[in-house]
């Protein structure tokens, strides 16, 4: 007997006979008999493949990919004071200040030229008139501000010099 892909071929030599081959009838008969039997081992060991691949799939779905570094503020537990901070260092305060070296840099707000001061101004025109600041409103709102635009520019900082790195990786690579 010789099996092909999809087709059982039976050669014999006393087709009419009921010697050795049989009749055509009977040798149909186990012709069935043992497509039906392939036909049910290929099945069992199509389910055993599908089984396996399962089992692969699952070994191989990596977990979600977790940060190497986690904030201590979660985005969605921002206030808007906080989104318009993070937005205005990021935008425009990192091309006046690229770097913020020390705690004092961050304190005052009133001298001209300070971090302070040039946030304090745009946040008057974008937000409040100035005359409806009082001295003391002006420290909270500078108080509360000024960790989150230290933060902010660290950031910006961090996301500028990985993308040069990658360019020049990829240009001399």
């Amino acid at each position: 007997m010789l099996y092909t892909s999809n087709f059982i071929v039976v050669f014999s030599d006393d087709v009419g006979s009921k010697g050795q081959g049989g009749t055509i009838s009977s040798q149909r008969a186990r012709a069935d008999k043992e497509q039906k039997l392939l036909i049910k081992e290929l099945r069992e060991q199509l389910q055993v493949q599908r089984n396996k691949l399962a089992e692969m799939e699952e070994n191989l779905q990596t977990p979600p990919k977790k940060r190497s570094y986690v904030y201590k503020d979660a985005k969605d537990a921002w206030t808007t004071l906080d989104h318009w901070c993070s937005t205005y260092a990021r935008e425009d305060l990192f091309h006046q200040v690229k770097f913020i070296t020390s705690d004092s840099q961050l304190d005052s707000y009133e001298d001209e030229g300070s971090i302070g001061h040039a946030f304090l101004t745009k946040y008057t025109s974008c937000h409040q008139q100035p005359d409806n600041m009082s001295p003391e409103f002006r420290i909270q709102l500078w108080t509360k501000a000024k960790d989150r635009i230290r933060k902010a520019i660290n950031r910006k900082r961090g996301s500028i010099c990985s993308n040069l790195k990658k360019q020049f990786t990829r240009k001399f690579n």
